[in-house]
């Protein structure tokens, strides 16, 4: 079969090539050879199925959330702005929305409704889509290019555009098939590594009897799809809103960032988790430490939130419901009132000190010198080794009639210790990292990354 252009991809790029070719040459004719059943998988399971297509900010202000070469997209950015791509929206028909950041999404919060548009878009225009089509071979004679298919059919063609995707999500088509053609024509494909991508800590996952399988490209590398311990079953499904993070590296801060963060199957995501995985994972790639620090509470200061825990604490002491109750019981109503309830079992499982400090508190009405310097030293370590370890006020260890300031120093912010990088598929991508960790507790935080390697390396002349 004959084309004067042919796409291979039919992604969120693929489909917009072949628009903007039949478009510009109308007289040319343009077919997309995608492998999969159907074209946009990606497009499908972005935004957690809303699809989040495009951000409204100004370049200037855009192009700092960029991590790597942030002039690179520059072209690209004003030859088609955000406004530019909405409006081809609703000519097409989607109606779409602005939400908080930015971000802008089809009014339906249907990913498949930008799909179907971008499909029929292109057919309307003449754009044969032909799915089902694994390019196996590409040759070049010097005039055009023979295309050769795992199905036994072949495709010729005068210009060939290839938009593969990367490595990030195998389940969806992107399995880097475009960079072993790039080398082949000539061109410099960089290193690759994980950019958007779960940062998981330890105790996250179960491990495998045997140890995780390591793997000398990556190191660390797991499959997603291993069984969650009991803290990832605990934190799997929380989502927390307007909460701060800090990336750390080597003892540095790398990134500040603050919006929203999820714990999944995968550890730590969302888009605080993906801002800045792409800096973590590097460093870890590279032999460095990382630790993350997660604020709940990233707009009270330390002295607001320590007065605060204290007075919530006298306040349960006062309700006529708490006589009935354990020390236990009653840390644990402080911490509904201190973050999103859906977090404390979570917290807890990672963090058994904090109902030890309540047993102490029931046995002990004073602190004693050995306990104070006890939980001094364990807050210090924690600190130290990044136990994803709350410090600054919540979860605060009552003792007998005071509440000891150094334990208090304890809550408010998670912090998770990365120190390798681990990658594994889930459905619809690969990740990195591995299992994950205490919050305050005894065991130790190792955070590590998930994902295969995406994007993050470059294909160059």
């Amino acid at each position: 079969m004959q084309s004067d252009i042919i796409i291979i991809g039919g992604g969120a790029a693929g489909l917009m090539a072949a628009y903007a070719s039949a478009t510009s040459a109308p007289e040319k004719s343009v077919s997309i050879l995608e492998k999969m059943p159907r074209p946009g998988r990606k497009l499908i399971i972005t935004g957690k199925g809303r699809c989040n297509f495009t951000n409204v900010k100004a370049w200037n202000e855009f192009s700092q959330h960029i991590r790597s070469k942030s002039n690179f997209p520059r072209p690209a950015f004003f030859n088609l702005p955000p406004r530019k791509l909405i409006d081809l929206f609703n000519e097409k028909g989607l109606e779409t929305v602005v939400e908080r950041g930015d971000r802008a999404f089809p009014l339906s919060y249907r990913a498949a409704d930008v799909v179907d548009l971008l499909a029929d878009a292109c057919r309307d225009v003449g754009v044969q889509v032909l799915t089902g089509k694994e390019v196996t071979d590409i040759q070049a004679d010097g005039t055009g290019f023979s295309l050769f298919c795992a199905d036994g059919d072949s495709f010729s063609c005068a210009r060939l555009i290839i938009a593969t995707g990367g490595l990030s999500y195998p389940g969806t088509g992107s399995t880097g098939d475009g960079y072993g053609w790039a080398r082949s024509f000539g061109h410099t494909v960089t290193p690759l590594f994980p950019s958007l991508t779960a940062l998981v800590p330890k105790n996250y996952k179960r491990e495998p009897v045997g140890g995780f399988p390591k793997d000398p490209a990556l190191p660390g590398h797991i499959d997603r799809a291993l069984e969650l311990a009991e803290a990832g079953a605990k934190l799997c499904g929380v989502r927390l809103k307007n909460v701060g993070l800090v990336s750390w590296i080597d003892g540095h801060v790398a990134d500040a960032v603050f919006g929203d963060l999820d714990f999944t199957d995968g550890g730590i995501e969302g888009p605080l988790g993906f801002q800045v995985s792409r800096t973590c994972v590097k460093s870890i790639l590279n032999g460095g430490h990382v630790t993350l620090v997660l604020d709940l509470k990233p707009g009270v200061s330390a002295e607001e939130l320590s007065a605060r825990v204290d007075g919530l604490w006298e306040e349960i002491k006062r309700d006529p419901r708490s006589r009935s109750l354990s020390v236990k019981d009653m840390t644990k109503v402080l911490l509904g009132k201190l973050m999103p309830r859906e977090l404390i079992a979570g917290f807890l499982a990672c963090n058994p000190g904090v109902l030890i400090a309540s047993v102490i508190d029931a046995t002990s009405h004073q602190p004693s010198t050995s306990q104070d310097t006890m939980i001094r030293r364990g807050t210090s370590r924690f600190r130290v080794r990044a136990k994803f370890a709350v410090r600054r006020c919540w979860a605060c260890w009552k003792l007998g009639g005071s509440t000891s300031t150094s334990a208090r120093a304890m809550a408010s912010r998670l912090a998770v210790d990365a120190v390798q990088v681990i990658t594994g598929p889930r459905p619809g991508c690969q990740d990195l990292m591995e299992p994950m960790a205490t919050i305050l507790g005894n065991s130790s935080l190792t955070m590590r990354s998930r994902r295969a390697p995406t994007q993050s390396g470059t294909v160059g002349n």
